[in-house]
């Protein structure tokens, strides 16, 4: 499913054969997978949220929060095995909303990429490369400019800790504690690495990049640095807009 930053795949969360498969399909043994749900009702009948976890959820960022699991939640084992915590998430977009809708459970979201390759975020890419994982395809037709993936964040001693900083927060500045006397690029590190550009009393991050030791650049256009920031905030925005179509295609194998 095409997102805002990128592709995820999805399934139905409460059906272990569903879950279990795409383990199995994505070569992701127990790493939990997010689980979207459809209000913030829905999110607490899976894990057990305190008002500061769910002014988190709500917040426009729209980050993954990690809570704990209820033991009653409406959930398959194999989304998180063997963690006493589950990340969920609200919808962001509005094909979330429609599926969410339309199948009346939570979802498993996971991005979509086999384990350690980047995120798909571009219609032929997904096709090429998610075709043995996916059964169907659903596209809209804005493009996106860079991948991004969910960010995730839980509640520590009462105050947000943001674990991925990514969609939502990204380009977004953060205060440095004094000015830097000239621009400062900080990069690292091997995998889920990240970028930082300190320009006068500001940090900005970039996106985390899941990039494997095997995976290979790929091919992109040049692009100006002073775009990087305008770009990726368009990706970034949580606010609904209406896609002019969307599209539903069968996986070939």
């Amino acid at each position: 499913m095409k997102g805002l930053g990128g592709f995820h795949l999805a399934c139905d969360a409460t059906n272990s054969a569903a879950v279990t498969e795409l383990r199995l399909r994505k070569r992701r043994d127990e790493k939990p997978f997010a689980v979207m749900a459809a209000t913030l009702a829905a999110a607490e009948d899976i894990a057990d949220l305190d008002a500061d976890e769910r002014h988190l959820l709500l917040s426009v960022e729209r980050p993954i929060v990690l809570a704990r699991r209820r033991p009653s939640a409406p959930v398959a084992p194999a989304v998180a095995p063997g963690n006493p915590l589950v990340g969920v998430m609200l919808p962001y977009a509005p094909l979330h909303h429609l599926l969410l809708a339309a199948s009346g459970r939570p979802l498993v979201m996971t991005s979509g990429n086999l384990s350690e390759e980047p995120l798909a975020y571009r219609n032929d890419d997904a096709l090429a490369r998610l075709a043995g994982i996916a059964d169907l395809f659903l596209f809209h037709d804005r493009e996106i400019d860079t991948r991004c993936d969910d960010s995730v964040a839980r509640v520590i001693a009462g105050a947000p800790v943001v674990v991925r900083r990514s969609r939502g927060y990204v380009p977004r500045g953060i205060a440095a504690g004094e000015r830097f006397q000239e621009p400062v690029l900080a990069c690292g590190a091997l995998l889920k690495n990240t970028f930082c550009l300190g320009v006068d009393g500001t940090a900005y991050l970039a996106r985390t990049s899941a990039i494997s030791r095997t995976s290979r650049p790929t091919k992109r256009t040049s692009t100006p640095s002073n775009a990087w920031s305008a770009s990726s905030a368009r990706n970034q925005s949580s606010s609904p807009t209406i896609s002019t179509r969307t599209t539903c295609r069968r996986a070939t194998l």
